[in-house]
């Protein structure tokens, strides 16, 4: 009687992990923690599962996570991506992820994106703009600024 119960509980494991989305067989602890997170992924939790793949040195499937939330308009997402984009030297892509998370109401995106037009460029013109509208979405470093 067991048995029976311990491969029910199996299958209806993988019935769901493939009904989620999630892939069964996996190359690495990354890729299977990826997977697991995807089936799962919302635009309103990708922020901390992206967080604890950062924490357990997974940058690479965080960034796929980061960049996922983003295009389902989470502004913090965005935000996240881009920091991980800008530390590999992708500058015009961390940018392009900046400005989305800004205009989806992320005060820390404006805030970074501002940071990277003033140091880029010079263009502390523009770069007001943004350091601006990161105070009023609430980013108190903005505010400095």
């Amino acid at each position: 009687m067991q048995r029976k119960t311990i491969v029910g509980l199996v299958a209806s494991s993988l019935a769901l992990m493939i009904y989620s989305g999630c892939s069964v067989s996996h190359q690495t602890k990354g890729e299977e923690r990826y997977s697991i997170f995807k089936g799962e992924e919302t635009s309103s939790n990708c922020f901390k599962k992206g967080l604890k793949l950062l924490k357990n040195g997974e940058e690479k499937y965080a960034l796929q996570i980061f960049s996922e939330g983003c295009e389902d308009g989470n502004g913090k997402c965005c935000g996240e991506a881009g920091i991980i984009l800008f530390r590999h030297g992708n500058i015009n892509n961390a940018k392009s992820m900046f400005e989305k998370g800004c205009n989806l109401y992320d005060g820390r995106s404006c805030y970074n994106l501002a940071k990277t037009l003033e140091k880029e460029n010079n263009n502390y013109g523009e770069a007001t703009k943004f350091y601006k509208k990161s105070c009023e979405l609430g980013y108190k470093r903005g505010c400095e600024k």
